[in-house]
């Protein structure tokens, strides 16, 4: 839902605008003109903030790659280049690594689209709660032809370690970061598979840092066709060993665990059984 014109008038009136990074991780042989989108979604922010959009390219420059990165230059702050395929947590890294000065640090998947009041909303939220050090928001999840579903989290510090066990309590491609946590020598686990932002939230939570999720749809979140096919068994593995884990670390008891096996065996059904599941109310079980 859009939000309330004049109260977002009032918001930009009583917060110091800041600088804000933006890491758009891109493999290289994916769409280029979904990247397009994701790009137009930033650089047409209704924002005071001062945006600057970072790119990673994770592997090799093809021709028509080049091009498109010459085209686009002008929105583009800074691009970081592997030119060998290393995998999205090695490509956040050196992403990391070539931040400047910003004081808020946003993550955007490249075919994902941000809603036009995101940057605003989401860092005026970070200004509003100083003792949140992440956050994220809902998201719009939609195949942009019949399918969308308003994906929802849990708003509060407390809230997210409360089902930390069951899901991902923080949506990726919605995330804040208050640029702390990276000078602070924070970065994403190689180790976690398909599951590098689980695996990073884990670990900062057990680290004292305190997380939060605005109470609005900041993206929409594209469900590619291969979405349910990419929840395999490596993803399945390490996601149950992540949520297991965080059982003693967060102080639950082992009960809890059939929550991580009930996922765990969700994850590793056929395509088909996933759509449905993902589709339906089921997800907020699992």
């Amino acid at each position: 839902m859009k939000p309330d014109t004049d109260v977002l008038k009032e918001q930009t009136t009583k917060h110091t605008p800041q600088t804000v990074a933006v890491l758009i991780p891109f493999y290289h042989a994916e769409r280029l003109d979904w990247l397009a989108q994701s790009i137009i979604s930033i650089t047409e922010q209704e924002t005071r903030h001062t945006v600057r959009l970072y790119l990673g390219v994770d592997g090799p420059m093809r021709p028509e790659l080049e091009s498109f990165l010459n085209k686009h230059q002008a929105h583009i702050h800074t691009v970081v280049h592997n030119p060998v395929n290393q995998g999205l947590a090695v490509m956040l890294t050196r992403m990391i690594a070539a931040l400047q000065d910003e004081t808020f640090i946003l993550r955007l998947d490249a075919d994902d689209i941000a809603l036009p009041h995101r940057i605003e909303t989401q860092i005026n939220w970070m200004i509003d709660h100083p003792e949140i050090d992440v956050s994220g928001g809902y998201m719009i999840e939609t195949d942009f032809q019949n399918y969308e579903q308003r994906i929802e989290y849990p708003l509060t510090h407390d809230g997210i370690v409360r089902i930390f066990h069951k899901r991902c309590p923080l949506s990726h491609p919605t995330a804040c970061f208050r640029k702390n946590v990276f000078s602070d020598g924070n970065r994403y686990p190689t180790e976690a598979t398909y599951n590098e932002d689980l695996g990073l939230w884990l670990k900062l939570l057990l680290d004292g840092y305190t997380f939060g999720n605005v109470d609005e749809a900041l993206i929409k979140f594209r469900v590619q066709p291969s979405f349910y096919k990419k929840r395999g068994y490596i993803k399945a593995v390490i996601e149950f060993r992540l949520f297991w884990e965080s059982l003693d670390a967060l102080g639950k008891s082992k009960i809890s665990g059939i929550f991580p096996l009930m996922r765990f065996v969700f994850r590793v059904t056929p395509g088909w059984v996933k759509k449905l599941g993902y589709r339906s109310g089921i997800r907020k079980l699992l």
